[in-house]
């Protein structure tokens, strides 16, 4: 199962020279697309231009003369992040990014192992090991100063030869140097406008400490994605399929489990009942609890008790088939399942009646992805036990279904949906609007908030004002790495209503 032409090891014996270009050439691009996108600069389009350019070298190892499907759809979800990038920069797409890089560098490196989770697992253990290849490669350093020859002239001898027969003359021409330079003025004033020319270039380069160590950090990540360690022929046992919990007393195991779902089916029908009685039915709460308390500490510990709900149906559905496979206990298991996603409605219930008092926020918008997460979670737990799936499939799915998540988030704008539904109810119920929020949630927010601001009339014209200046004034700083066509179009409105309500001097 070993990749082929993955490590130092693998590429040919025949040159030295050849076999340590081939690791260092990935590694010195790697390292120096890393330093061009993010030293000292903000991100925005850089993001996409560093992961494709990973991709892109990924993609030149590729051995195979026509690609595997896996390859050719890692690509094309790449391909759609990178473009996202250029559009609006957020966390879950650098997080969309930084995953699709990890897959596709396992389905190239690593395409004859079985499942993805083993690509990618060897991929991550190929940078935990990282540190120590450098040895490798010194040794292949060395290896090839002995190996390269030029007519029949020792490089390494020639070098040494060198610094013998130039090393007097450098060391007379700098005390000649010094010599001249106390006391003749003229040849004075020119070493030391050489020394003002060669500092302001040192500057230029901006070589300190934190950029050395952060190139540093950087080539030994890239040495482990490009160069990492060949997968055993074997499974490692991070990737072995877990096997099923052994009971001995199965029956004694089927009736522990039984009595387990079914008090716990007890308390979540009161939980479930209380819910569809004050929110679902009636709509109010009992006297003394207010939605801040039924949201912040509602949610929470719904999140809480269907997380272990999860846990709980897993464990009992990993035991032993003779233990689990009872129809009648799957029954048990699948209502129970049924009110764990009762209960997530609820808390959808929750945020809606919480976002109708206290407006709505990003954060909020991000809980309700979760929910949904945690939905989709249960019913793969569902299949799972139906089923009879493994352990390791009820993982993988569910990792696959977080990182759908990140994928597809990371598309809409979710901070004009935000500042347009604020907006909305402000304007409907004639309530105050948080304006120093809304400008906060970046470029998607702005063109509401200059809509919002264009009635000469509004009492938070010239506040919104204030914020908007902020905002063109910060835009100004950016460089081109920070470049989003969101970001560009929204600084573009704000800029024309500043100038259309300037203040006549």
């Amino acid at each position: 199962m070993n990749p082929e032409a993955t490590t130092p090891e693998k590429l040919p014996s025949t040159n030295a020279l050849r076999r340590l270009s081939a690791v260092l050439v990935p590694v010195a691009i790697a390292t120096a697309m890393f330093d061009l996108c993010f030293w000292a600069g903000h991100w925005g389009i850089s993001v996409g231009l560093f992961f494709g350019a990973l991709g892109l070298l990924i993609l030149s190892r590729h051995e195979r003369k026509v690609p595997t499907a896996s390859t050719i759809g890692i690509t094309l979800l790449l391909a759609g992040a990178i473009v996202q990038s250029a559009i609006q920069t957020s966390l879950s797409n650098a997080i969309a990014c930084a995953a699709l890089v990890l897959a596709l560098a396992g389905s190239v490196f690593h395409a004859k192992l079985a499942t993805m989770w083993a690509r990618i697992s060897e991929v991550c253990f190929g940078f935990i090991t990282a540190p120590f290849r450098w040895l490798r490669v010194g040794a292949t350093a060395t290896e090839s100063l002995q190996e390269v020859r030029l007519p029949g002239i020792n490089i390494a001898a020639l070098l040494t030869k060198a610094a013998w027969v130039l090393g007097p003359a450098v060391v007379l021409l700098l005390v000649f140097t010094a010599v001249f330079a106390a006391g003749n003025p003229l040849f004075a004033e020119f070493v030391q406008s050489l020394g003002r020319r060669a500092g302001s270039v040192w500057e230029l380069i901006d070589l300190t400490p934190a950029r050395v160590f952060m190139w540093g950090v950087v080539a030994t990540i890239a040495l482990g994605l490009f160069h990492g360690t060949a997968a055993p022929d074997s499974p490692r046992w991070w990737t072995r399929t877990l096997p099923r919990i052994p009971r001995p007393d199965f029956n004694l195991a089927a009736l522990q489990s039984a009595a387990i779902l079914a008090a716990l089916n007890g308390l979540f029908f009161v939980v479930n009942t209380l819910d569809g009685l004050y929110l679902w039915r009636h709509h109010t709460l009992p006297v003394g609890i207010n939605r801040s308390e039924l949201v912040h500490e509602g949610v929470n510990a719904t999140m809480l008790a269907v997380i272990l709900s999860a846990v709980i149906i897993a464990g009992i559905f990993q035991q032993d088939d003779r233990a689990a496979s009872r129809r009648w206990l799957k029954w048990i298991s699948h209502i129970w399942v049924l009110q764990n996603l009762s209960l997530i409605a609820s808390s959808f219930l929750r945020l809606k009646f919480y976002t109708q008092d206290y407006m709505l926020t990003e954060k909020r918008v991000y809980v309700g992805f979760f929910l949904a997460l945690v939905a989709a979670g249960f019913l793969l737990l569902l299949w799972f036990v139906a089923k009879r799936r493994s352990f390791n499939w009820l993982l993988g799915t569910n990792a696959v279904a977080t990182f759908l998540l990140f994928y597809v988030v990371q598309f809409p704008d979710v901070a004009r949906f935000v500042a347009d539904y604020n907006i909305a109810q402000a304007e409907r119920e004639k309530r105050h609007l948080d304006v120093s929020y809304i400008a906060t949630l970046g470029p998607g927010a702005w063109p509401s908030l200059v809509k919002f601001a264009s009635n000469p009339q509004n009492p938070a014209r010239d506040e919104i004002r204030g914020h908007l200046e902020l905002v063109a004034e910060a835009g100004e700083s950016t460089d081109w790495r920070a470049t989003q066509l969101r970001r560009n179009e929204a600084l573009a409105v704000v800029r024309k209503f500043l100038d259309e309500t300037k203040p006549a001097q």
